[in-house]
């Protein structure tokens, strides 16, 4: 079938005339997003986030063909369209001064086409048809700087760090933990996402809290007139959008997810009933041309209730979620300030009752905050002063069934002890944090940038630390770019992780009176071969410093210091007919912990990545992705056997005895991880209005990665190794109306 696709859409694009271009500002040689493209003075398309625009005209024909985008100058060319593919670039004079990073909308500011940054788009997110919900999280792993933890994860790390060193935000929101399943699926909802920034480099001011980097999820800001919405139904979940612009001046969404597995199992008696909802909405309201608010609001639920005898209704339960508030006050002070001010309260919290193990366990962290940022712009250069109040509020409770803290605990070493026989623990505590910022960007000349942030972060009266990002980029010609920066970021709060693969378990604790550390160095460069292909290619270099780790679940920390190192690279065509992507990542992320080294659990030292689509008509798209990577590393309980002899008359007679022995962390690696999934998706109309069917087959070769290992204790040789998930087909129907 792949084949035969081949084949017909190479015939198809040397019959017909593809024009493919890319618009640059000479300014500073970036390219230019939503930049018009009028062919005959017709409008005919704009360009993507990359700058990137491709239409498909009538081949052995002459056309007149312009460029234009607001502050500058439009540019006018002629082109003769040959069968087959076309090359055309722009590069737009300045019209008017003005700093391309300073905008003023209710929606947030996105960083574009900018090393150390990745954006995603609505129309990416979709193109993709991902099995599984199309996640936008789990998307992310296409781009070599992400890697994920394993199929019941989708968590991410980005270069070398762990997981809890990522921030999610949701239109400038913190969002402490969001998955769904245990992890299986983020609880970001696809439908009002507009797009999806990963933040790995070049920090500004305002990015910091956290070690590795910011996921910063865009919502809608504005739609047709009129109401309109959306509709998904899946063999797991469905979904439900609903956009309204009455106006030029007020724009509202909202957007209901939840899964029927929980619905549908219910009709078999001792099932494991499961499920999971989530709500977002919007209100943006555009006062006046130069004031607008914006109330962003978001929540997510999962519970588990499983009943264990009817008779008595003894039963599980196993609950958590998120929920966040925020408003956001955007004004233009003048032509060239402006100032955006931030109120929001968010809370992330989990709960257990168990009756064979757990009491009514909890877990919950709050933060409330407020945050401002002035901006003001020159002819070459842009400044941000901000700052931010945060008061953080932790409160868990843990009692377990048997509180014997000696018995049922496994030893693996001086900061891993496993024991399922907790004591009762109950802490409430409360942090004030007030962090301010500078940051600037300077055009040194036309292909010369620097940028530079200075952050100071202020924990109670336990911590301060000031952390500074530089960074040089240099603009070598239109097409090729290089950047240098160094960063160095603190963070204060830290997750504890289960060693199971479902982490459902989660505990936030601080760091005790430190900052953990990270400094990094590195280095990206960026070359667009024609309108069409792209190559990227980063290294970098992380020490780490006061990483801390909690012991038994407990407020007790210890501390270590690592490294992580590693590049990237990356080439892809990102338009025409037939479009992939291709990239490399080599890592190695390690901790030490009193001189023991711990390889990180989601470490992959290589990894590859493979994703192709291909447009076999223009309603029919069949979507490929391949993704091969080292196993995870992983540690054996490593037990050792001995055999005891006593005399005669004493019992036992003969007895084989065990006993577990310390080993490194994570000194074994499973088997190498190889996936692929498919997906074919047709686009056809309903009561005339857009309706996609997509069906998709998750691991078609039905591999059985291993993803997690335990041992039987007293049973010689007796392990166990669980896989990850098995051939999973799948069929999801949207309809827009």
């Amino acid at each position: 079938m792949l084949s035969t696709a081949l084949l017909l859409s190479v015939d198809l694009s040397q019959k017909s005339g593809w024009l493919n271009g890319i618009v640059f500002g000479n300014d500073s040689l970036s390219t230019l997003p939503n930049a018009v493209i009028r062919v005959e003075n017709i409008p005919w398309a704009e360009t993507n986030l990359e700058g990137i625009f491709n239409i498909r005209l009538k081949p052995d024909r002459e056309y007149s063909v312009m460029a234009s985008c607001i502050g500058y100058k439009s540019v006018i060319k002629k082109v003769k369209i040959c069968p087959g593919l076309n090359e055309i670039t722009f590069i737009l004079p300045l019209d008017i001064i003005q700093f391309p990073s300073v905008t003023v909308e209710a929606a947030r500011h996105e960083r574009k086409k900018e090393e150390g940054i990745i954006v995603f788009s609505a129309l990416d997110l979709n193109r993709t048809r991902t099995p599984l919900l199309q996640d936008p999280i789990k998307n992310l792993e296409s781009d070599p700087v992400v890697k994920t933890e394993n199929d019941f994860n989708s968590r991410i790390s980005l270069r070398g760090g762990e997981t809890d060193q990522v921030v999610y935000k949701i239109d400038g929101i913190p969002v402490f933990d969001i998955y769904h399943i245990g992890g299986l699926l983020s609880a970001i909802n696809p439908d009002p996402a507009s797009s999806v920034q990963v933040i790995y480099s070049g920090f500004e001011g305002v990015e910091y809290g956290r070690l590795s980097g910011i996921i910063d999820v865009n919502t809608l800001s504005e739609a047709e007139k009129g109401i309109h919405g959306k509709i998904s139904l899946s063999l797991l979940a469905e979904s439900y959008l609903l956009t309204a612009q009455t106006s030029h001046n007020i724009f509202c969404y909202l957007a209901y997810r939840r899964t029927h597995y929980n619905t549908a199992v219910r009709l078999v008696k001792n099932t494991f009933p499961y499920g999971f909802n989530d709500l977002n909405f919007k209100i943006n309201w555009r006062i006046n041309p130069k004031i607008s608010l914006s109330l962003t609001g978001f929540q997510s639920n999962d519970y588990v209730t499983y009943f264990v005898d009817d008779s008595t209704h003894e039963k599980y339960q196993i609950k958590w979620g998120n929920q966040t508030l925020g408003l956001r006050w955007n004004c233009l002070l003048s032509k060239n300030i402006s100032m955006i001010s931030d109120v929001y309260a968010t809370q992330f919290w989990n709960s257990g009752n168990i009756s064979w193990s757990m009491k009514m366990t909890r877990d919950e962290i709050t933060e409330y905050g407020f945050y401002q940022q002035l901006s003001m712009a020159f002819k070459h250069q842009v400044l941000h002063f901000g700052w931010q109040y945060s008061r953080f509020l932790q409160d868990y409770h843990w009692e377990f069934a048997v509180n014997k803290p000696d018995q049922h605990g496994i030893n693996f070493g001086p900061y891993i002890y496993y024991d399922y026989a907790f004591p009762i623990e109950t802490h409430s505590d409360k942090y004030d944090a007030l962090t301010s910022w500078i940051d600037t960007k300077w055009n040194l000349s036309s292909r010369l940038m620097l940028n530079a942030a200075l952050r100071f972060q202020f924990w109670e009266s336990k911590s301060l630390v000031i952390t500074p990002s530089v960074g040089y980029r240099l603009i070598i010609n239109p097409k090729l770019s290089l950047s240098l920066n160094y960063d160095r970021m603190a963070q204060q709060l830290a997750k504890y992780h289960d060693r199971s693969p479902m982490d459902l378990m989660s505990l936030w604790f601080d760091n005790g009176d430190r900052f953990a550390i990270v400094d990094q160095y590195s280095a990206e460069t960026r070359y667009q071969i024609t309108s069409s292909y792209q190559v990227r290619l980063g290294t970098y270099l992380k020490n780490y410093q006061n990483i801390g780790r909690s012991i038994n679940h407990g407020p007790e920390l210890i501390y270590g210091k690592g490294q992580s190192y590693g590049a990237e690279v990356s080439f892809k065509k990102i338009s025409g007919r037939i479009q992939y992507k291709l990239s490399y990542a080599y890592g190695v992320a390690l901790i030490k912990f009193s001189n023991l080294v711990n390889y990180q659990n989601f470490d992959k030292p290589h990894r590859i990545y493979f994703e192709n689509q291909i447009n076999l008509t223009k309603r029919l798209f069949f979507t490929m992705t391949v993704t091969y990577s080292t196993g995870t590393p992983y540690y054996p309980f490593n037990v050792k056997y001995y055999k005891i002899d006593v005399g005669p008359g004493l019992w036992p007679a003969n007895s084989n005895q065990y006993s577990y022995t310390q080993s490194l962390i994570n000194n074994t690696r499973f088997p190498d991880y190889a996936r692929m999934d498919v997906s074919l998706s047709y686009d056809t109309m309903f009561f005339k209005k857009k309706l996609s069917i997509i069906t998709s087959v998750f691991n078609v070769t039905n591999r059985e990665n291993i993803y997690y290992y335990y041992s039987v204790p007293g049973e010689r040789n007796k392990d166990e190794y669980l896989t990850g998930l098995p051939l999973l087909p799948s069929l999801e129907i949207q309809w827009a109306f």
